[in-house]
């Protein structure tokens, strides 16, 4: 309960900064923007932000198309929304045991079942060997070196925790 209430309250106070500091760059753009009638002020009426939060839950949450949302029409779109995620989530990690149960199979020279520090290293050492001559160069090993930090952050390190097994 804590921890919820010290993220409300953080996002009260970026909300308030970030309100502060928009209304001073933003303030008289919005104001001229919104103020349609033209005389310095914005009503309830003139007030229509261009990224109407309330229009987009409408759109996606009133499943009965009647113009507003009931809580349970709420729950629902949350329900769905939730559903979805899940169900990209487990299509990712589908996608990841297939790629590491592939490369497992190519490690696993000897088809043992297992794989050895010594199969773990000559599999690095293939993937970097672009040429297959059984040599690195500098310019294989600078290739590798940008391909992972492209496909894992700058760092270039994995997170898949395969690095400690190096040999």
């Amino acid at each position: 309960m804590l921890n919820l209430s010290i993220k409300i309250i953080s996002v009260i106070f970026i909300i308030g900064i970030c309100s502060t500091a928009l209304a001073g760059r933003h303030g008289n753009k919005a104001i001229t923007h919104l103020d349609t009638d033209g005389d310095g002020l914005v009503s309830f009426d003139e007030f229509r932000p261009r990224n109407d939060k309330a229009r987009r839950m409408l759109e996606h949450a009133d499943l009965d198309d009647d113009g507003a949302i009931t809580l349970d029409e709420m729950q629902q779109a949350r329900d769905q929304k939730a559903a979805a995620k899940k169900q990209e989530m487990e299509a990712r990690m589908a996608a990841k045991a297939e790629k590491m149960a592939q490369t497992f199979l190519e490690m696993d020279t000897d088809d043992s079942g297992s794989v050895t520090p010594e199969e773990i290293r000559r599999h690095m050492f293939n993937e970097i060997d672009d040429n297959q001559d059984g040599y690195l160069s500098a310019d294989e090993f600078n290739q590798h070196m940008q391909e992972m930090r492209r496909h894992h952050g700058q760092s270039g390190h994995r997170r898949s925790g395969w690095d400690d097994h190096q040999g």
